[in-house]
């Protein structure tokens, strides 16, 4: 079939498939100037780019079959020495923000 063809069989414009064709993501026969696929290439493709469903998604979608996964770190879980450290840094942050602003050499845009 030709490009405009196969660009409506795969439900897309031609130049996005001239584009994936350049890529090297879709097989293709050349005629002279003229590219023409073929519906093993298509479905090639098809195949290549389709995601397969995954039967571990309940941990991160948070549907109702499975727990929902938590992010970060747990309650209880960080230390003193880290929290300490953490409030350091955000000290040493602002400092630089408020040195930054009062010599006027702040990054923010006006």
């Amino acid at each position: 079939m030709t490009e405009v063809e196969a660009a409506g069989e795969l439900r897309m414009a031609v130049p996005r498939l001239q584009r994936i064709r350049r890529a090297g993501m879709i097989a293709y026969e050349r005629d002279g100037r003229f590219y023409y696929y073929t519906p093993a290439f298509i479905a090639d493709y098809r195949r290549r780019i389709t995601c397969q469903p995954n039967d571990s998604n309940s941990e991160t979608t948070g549907s109702l079959s499975g727990p929902i996964r938590k992010h970060g770190a747990a309650p209880g879980s960080t230390r003193d020495r880290a929290k300490l450290e953490g409030l350091r840094l955000a000290q040493t942050i602002l400092s630089e923000q408020k040195l930054r602003s009062q010599n006027g050499t702040s990054n923010t845009p006006n």
